[in-house]
Order: C-alpha cells, then sequence, then structure tokens
C-alpha cells in the first residue's frame, strides 16, 4: 500500500461536511486535496469550493454551476444568476 489515493467524491464528501459545520469550504477541500493523490475531477470540485465560500452558494448548487461549463442553467433558482445564465422555470410552465 505505497500510494495512497482518494477520488474526487471523498472531496465532495468533505465539501458538505464543511458546508455543514460552517467552515471554511475552500480551505477544507484545499487542504485535503495536498493531503494524497485525488483521482477524478480535483478542479470541479475546488471550483465549487470557490463557489461556496466567495459567492455563499449551497455546495450542490456550486456544483451544478461547475459542472454546466458556462452552459444555460435551467432553475428557479436566482443563486445561479452571477455565475451562469439562467433559464428561469417559471418560463418554461404551460
Amino acid at each position: 500500500h505505497d500510494e495512497l489515493w482518494t477520488s474526487h467524491y471523498a472531496l465532495l464528501e468533505l465539501m458538505l461536511v464543511a458546508y455543514r459545520e460552517d467552515r471554511n469550504v475552500e480551505r477544507v477541500v484545499a487542504d485535503a486535496s495536498e493531503l494524497l493523490d485525488v483521482r477524478g475531477d480535483v478542479d470541479l470540485v475546488l471550483a465549487a469550493a470557490s463557489y461556496v465560500s466567495e459567492r455563499g452558494m449551497t455546495p450542490f448548487d456550486a456544483i451544478h454551476a461547475v459542472a454546466a461549463e458556462g452552459s444555460p442553467i435551467v432553475s428557479s433558482d436566482s443563486a445561479y444568476d452571477d455565475v451562469a445564465e439562467r433559464v428561469p422555470l417559471e418560463e418554461n410552465d404551460g
């Protein structure tokens, strides 16, 4: 077991715990990513963590915003207004 590693999903879990415990989400995720090899999309998690810390988004909203990669997001949640083009669900009723 010379090479210890984890997946980016562990970082997502740490992001959720840090958010719930009112910790500095960006710092927790960044520090954890430095401890050992992380396989998967680390940049996505780090970017989402910065949205949580700097823009006050929830972890899931932040992950969604980063994963959209600039594409419009269909949502009734105005949390996306500052980070992506939002297509309001209200316009799609009917």
